[in-house]
């Protein structure tokens, strides 16, 4: 969970230097999560860690003096729902999007990354293409299993 949220400060450190705007205008980030369906569990977990990440990093001045604010979108642990909303958020140009949790998900919105916007998968279970725009939370997880075996 750590090394997720490092990560993820990470991510949002270099959002700070997108963007011309008020200082006190909201960050919207655009989350893909499943908050209903067969992996919701995993969804409410990461909202949660999400939600918490936000109120450190605003306690700390946010992005370049901006609050983030998580825009969620409940993808129904769905990959067809999942497309669909990329494509919706997409339409807005955004600079980074996370999500969704689950590999199906992430790997059938993966191709509509190719020029961008950055993808952060929340599962270590994707292995995304070098060079591209999409990247995974953790290690591999072939190289966990590798590690484990051994």
């Amino acid at each position: 969970m750590l090394r997720r949220s490092v990560s993820i400060a990470i991510v949002l450190g270099a959002l700070a230097a997108g963007g011309a705007a008020e200082a006190a205008d909201p960050y919207p980030i655009n989350v893909i999560l499943p908050m209903t369906g067969g992996a919701s569990f995993v969804g409410a977990g990461q909202k949660q860690s999400l939600d918490t990440l936000a109120e450190v990093v605003n306690a700390e001045g946010g992005i370049a003096g901006r609050p983030v604010q998580w825009v969620y979108h409940d993808d129904q642990t769905s990959p067809q729902v999942s497309v669909q909303l990329a494509n919706e958020i997409l339409a807005e140009k955004p600079a980074v999007m996370l999500g969704s949790s689950i590999v199906a998900m992430c790997a059938a919105v993966a191709p509509l990354m190719k020029s961008g916007p950055v993808d952060y998968c929340l599962s270590p279970g994707l292995h995304p293409a070098a060079g591209g725009f999409v990247f995974s939370t953790s290690a591999n997880s072939i190289d966990q299993i590798a590690a484990v075996i051994r």
